[in-house]
Formats: C-alpha cells, sequence, structure tokens
C-alpha cells in the first residue's frame, strides 16, 4: 500500500505540473495575441518607420551642410558660426531619432516635441 500511495501521488503531482504549465501556456500565448493585437506597437512601427525616412533625408541634409561649411573655409578661411550650430542641433535630432529607433527612448523627436537647441 505505501508503494501505490507514493506512485498515486507521485502522479497527483505530474498532475498537477502538467496544469500548472498548460496555465501558463495559455496566459503567454493569450498575452502574445494581445500583444501583437495592441494598436500602440502597431502606431509604434508607423513612427518608426515614419522618422527613419526623416533619417534617411536629414543624412542628405547634413551632407550639403558639411560641403558648404567645407566650401565656406576654403573661401573664407572661416565656418560659419550659425551653421555649425545648425548642424550641432541636427546632430542631436539624429541622435534623438536613433534613441526613438532603437527603444531606447519612448519620447518621440520633433515635431512631436521641441527642436532640439
Amino acid at each position: 500500500m505505501t508503494d501505490e500511495n507514493t506512485k498515486n501521488t507521485g502522479s497527483n503531482k505530474e498532475v498537477e505540473i502538467s496544469a500548472e504549465v498548460s496555465i501558463e501556456e495559455k496566459t503567454e500565448t493569450g498575452s502574445l495575441i494581445e500583444r501583437i493585437l495592441s494598436p500602440g506597437h502597431w502606431i509604434r512601427l508607423l513612427f518608426m518607420f515614419l522618422f527613419a525616412v526623416v533619417l534617411c533625408l536629414l543624412s542628405y541634409l547634413v551632407g550639403a551642410l558639411v560641403l558648404l561649411q567645407f566650401i565656406l573655409v576654403l573661401v573664407t578661411g572661416k565656418d560659419n558660426e550659425k551653421l555649425r550650430h545648425f548642424g550641432n542641433s541636427c546632430s542631436v535630432y539624429i541622435a534623438q531619432i536613433l534613441q526613438f529607433l532603437t527603444y531606447n527612448s519612448e519620447n518621440k523627436p520633433f515635431p512631436f516635441d521641441d527642436w532640439p537647441g
């Protein structure tokens, strides 16, 4: 009898463990489906796509800024302070976009926040 009681107790534990696992699987599956269907994630994806496009366009602008600044230094012998400040704010803006795209920040950059000073 003792062996049978031990066997029954062991099988009861197995049933309890398998029941707990199936409940956890259902909970994880349910939360996975909720996460997939969550509109917040899809809206963020849309913003990420838009900011990636802005980042590509901004890279051309910064390239033109670099070239213009170089030409000004060749012609005048000194850099343009306003272009230098604009280049600095563009680089901070690029950093903000990259922080948002890599999930290091939940704050959306300009135009949803102030332009970096």
